[in-house]
C-alpha cells in the first residue's frame, strides 16, 4: 500500500481462503458452525462441559490474535457472532501509541471500503421508493457526464469499465491531500477512456462508488453524509457510525498507523473528502453487527432485493463476476460467504457472513501493516471443519 492510497487491494491470504468467483476487491475468513453450536447450544445437562469448551475455543482464538498483534503497537477490535450469540469479542493493542491508550471494543475505526455496502444499500432504498431504476443510464442523473451506456447496476457491480481514480497516473500523494468537491473529483476521471464496454467485464473501481454517492445526492437533494445519517445510521441505531470529517471530534476514534522498517509511524494524511461514498465511513464492530442484523431482518431493504444484492452479477459474456451490489460473494469452507474488506492509510477492515452457519465476523485494525485476514484465516481453520 502506497502512502496515499485509499483504495482496497486484494489479499492473497484471503483469496486462498475464499474460493472463487471472488475477483479483485478485498477480504477473508470466518468462525465455525459446529464449535459455536457446542458453545451456544450444549445439552442443559452438560453445562459445565459447554462452558469449558467455550473457554478453550476463546483461548485458542486469543492465542492466534496475540501472535500477530503487538500489545504495545496498533491492534484490532474483533467481534464474532453466531445465531445471535457472541462467540468472541476483544480489542488488543493501542488506540494511540504516543499516549499509550489501549484499544477498547467500542473504539471507532475508519472502515474504508466497508463503506461500499452502505452506499449500495442507500441506492437500493431509492430503488424501492421508485426514485430510480437499476437499469437507468447514469446520465439521467448526471447529465454532464460524458459517457453513455453506463447503468446504475453497472456502477454497483464494478462492471461499468470506469477507471479507478486511485490507479490513474495523476493520482499522487499530493493530490490525495487536496480538498475537492465531489464534482471536482468526478472531473478527474470522467474523460478517461473506459477499461471495457459496460457490462462486459469486471474491475474493482472506487470511481463507480463516487458516482453512486453523487447520484444519491442528486435524487435526495441532500449531501451524502446527511442522507446516510438521516436514512441509514439513525433509523437503524448506528450511534457510533460516522461520515469521516477530519475536523470533527469523534469520541473513541482510534489513531491510524503505518510501518516504516521496524518502526510504527503515523499514517500519511488523506483528505477526508477523497474516499467519499467509496470509503469515508467510520464505525465500530458492534455497530457493524447492528447494521448486519438490520439487513438480514429486512429493516433496511426488502429481503428479496437484499438477496439479489448478495448474488453475483452476470456479465454480458455469461460469466459471473463474484460481486453483487456492494458485496463480494464466494465459497469458504464449502459454504457460501458474503463479505467485503477495506484498506486506507492507517486502517484495514474485514467483514463477512456465512448464511448457512448464521455466522458473522468483523475485524478492524488501526495499522495498514497488519492484515486482519492473517488471523481470521487461522481462526477459520481452527473452527470450521
Amino acid at each position: 500500500m502506497t502512502a496515499a492510497k485509499p483504495s482496497d487491494e486484494t489479499s492473497s491470504v484471503i483469496m486462498t481462503a475464499v474460493q472463487p468467483s471472488v475477483s479483485p476487491g478485498m477480504f477473508f475468513p470466518v468462525l465455525c458452525f459446529a464449535l459455536v453450536v457446542t458453545i451456544g447450544c450444549a445439552q442443559e445437562s452438560n453445562g459445565v462441559q459447554a462452558q469449558q469448551e467455550s473457554t478453550g475455543v476463546q483461548a485458542q482464538i486469543e492465542q492466534i490474535l496475540r501472535e500477530q498483534f503487538d500489545e504495545e503497537g496498533p491492534g484490532y477490535s474483533v467481534l464474532v457472532v453466531q445465531h445471535g450469540e457472541t462467540v468472541y469479542q476483544e480489542a488488543y493493542g493501542k488506540a494511540n501509541i504516543e499516549l499509550g491508550t489501549p484499544l477498547q471494543p467500542d473504539n471507532v475505526f475508519r472502515i474504508a471500503s466497508l463503506t461500499k455496502p452502505f452506499t449500495a444499500m442507500a441506492i437500493l432504498q431509492l430503488v424501492e421508493q421508485g426514485k430510480l431504476s437499476l437499469q437507468d443510464d447514469i446520465t439521467q442523473f448526471l447529465p454532464d457526464y460524458p459517457k453513455t451506456g453506463i447503468t446504475v447496476e453497472h456502477l454497483l457491480t464494478h462492471t461499468s469499465g470506469t477507471p479507478d481514480f486511485t490507479k490513474l497516473p495523476t493520482f499522487t500523494a499530493e493530490t490525495a491531500r487536496q480538498s475537492l468537491t465531489v464534482p471536482q473529483q468526478i472531473d478527474r476521471f470522467k474523460n478517461e477512456p473506459l477499461d471495457f464496454e459496460p457490462g462486459s467485464g469486471y474491475r474493482y473501481t472506487n470511481s463507480g462508488y463516487t458516482l453512486l454517492g453523487r447520484i444519491i445526492e442528486v435524487i435526495s437533494n441532500l449531501p451524502y453524509d446527511t442522507y446516510m445519517q438521516r436514512y441509514v445510521f439513525t433509523p437503524h441505531g448506528l450511534n457510533h457510525t460516522y461520515y469521516g470529517q477530519d475536523a470533527t471530534i469523534i469520541p473513541g476514534r482510534a489513531h491510524g498507523y503505518s510501518r516504516s522498517g521496524e518502526d510504527y509511524i503515523n499514517a500519511a494524511y488523506v483528505n477526508d473528502m477523497l474516499p467519499y461514498a467509496s470509503g469515508a465511513l467510520l464505525s465500530t464492530t458492534n455497530d457493524l453487527y447492528t447494521w448486519h442484523k438490520a439487513l438480514i431482518d429486512g429493516k433496511v431493504i426488502d429481503l428479496s432485493l437484499l438477496d439479489t444484492a448478495r448474488s453475483p452479477f452476470t456479465l454480458s459474456t455469461g460469466e459471473e463476476n463474484g460481486y453483487g451490489y456492494g458485496w463480494q460473494i464466494g465459497i469458504m469452507n464449502d459454504q457460501p460467504v458474503i463479505f467485503h474488506s477495506g484498506a486506507i492509510n492507517g486502517f484495514l477492515a474485514d467483514m463477512l457472513y456465512l448464511p448457512e452457519s448464521d455466522l458473522f465476523v468483523v475485524m478492524l485494525a488501526n495499522c495498514d501493516c497488519n492484515p486482519p485476514a492473517m488471523s481470521i484465516t487461522q481462526i477459520v481453520t481452527l473452527l470450521v471443519e
